[in-house]
């Protein structure tokens, strides 16, 4: 009850805008190559809510990963921790839908940060990428800054190969109460083979059929509580992608 008064709050609080990460193209970019997009993870830290002393709130995050060959029957991408990684107290790690997100209290380490490392696979390819975990305090200065439930994609423009036989993306969300639904917006369409999978998140499917060009889609998230994600490009209840087939 307390976490969703929280969250509940943070969703009338201003919106983080981020147009360069809405812009961003990868000119080496190869459908065959599994990538894996390191990331913060935030945890703001109450001397005290509602009786509760030193209370945490973990703001949850799905990890970004593209490329190799994902495939729905199957579960799509797999992630854990790399061999050698210890995850943080006071987190819980999905390693099904690749979701990070709070299940208990953080001793009061304000300003400090844990790192640790994910590694992803499609069933053939492993990619592996650096997390943080950063703990801030929460007072009046940094109430404004906390993120409402968004989509978090470093970027919009989906690149593809042309006559690919596979193609796959995880999008990224952060904020809400995971786990997250996913659909395409009414009366638009992915391309080709491609097909989404609701409950992770994950665009995936055969693109040997796909002609060169442009293809955009919008796709909208709701999390457990109902709650709609905002889009960081527009702030609309949906996040508009165009895929690239080149």
């Amino acid at each position: 009850m307390i976490i969703q008064k929280i969250f509940g709050y943070l969703l009338f609080t201003g919106l983080i805008l981020s147009l360069n990460s809405c812009e961003k193209n990868d000119e080496t970019y190869s459908s065959e190559k599994l990538v894996l997009k390191s990331q913060e993870i935030e945890a703001y830290l109450y001397d005290e809510y509602n009786g509760l002393k030193d209370y945490t709130m973990i703001v949850p995050v799905k990890i970004y990963a593209r490329g190799g060959s994902p495939d729905h029957s199957s579960g799509d991408y797999k992630f854990r921790l790399a061999k050698g990684s210890v995850l943080p107290e006071g987190l819980i790690f999905d390693t099904i839908n690749g979701v990070i997100t709070g299940g208990g209290q953080l001793k009061d380490k304000t300003g400090s940060s844990d790192s640790f490392e994910i590694e992803v696979t499609d069933g053939i390819n492993y990619a592996t990428a650096k997390y943080t975990l950063i703990n801030r305090s929460f007072n009046n200065k940094l109430r404004n800054k906390v993120p409402v439930m968004q989509f978090s994609a470093p970027e919009t423009n989906l690149l593809c190969d042309a006559n690919t036989c596979c193609y796959g993306v995880s999008l990224s969300m952060l904020g809400g109460f995971p786990p997250y639904t996913f659909a395409l917006h009414e009366g638009d369409d992915l391309p080709g083979g491609l097909t989404l999978n609701p409950d992770n998140g994950v665009i995936s499917g055969s693109a040997i059929d796909i002609q060169p060009g442009l293809y955009s889609f919008r796709i909208s998230c709701k999390d457990s509580k109902g709650n709609q994600a905002l889009s960081m490009c527009t702030a609309g209840r949906f996040e508009k992608f165009t895929l690239i087939v080149r």
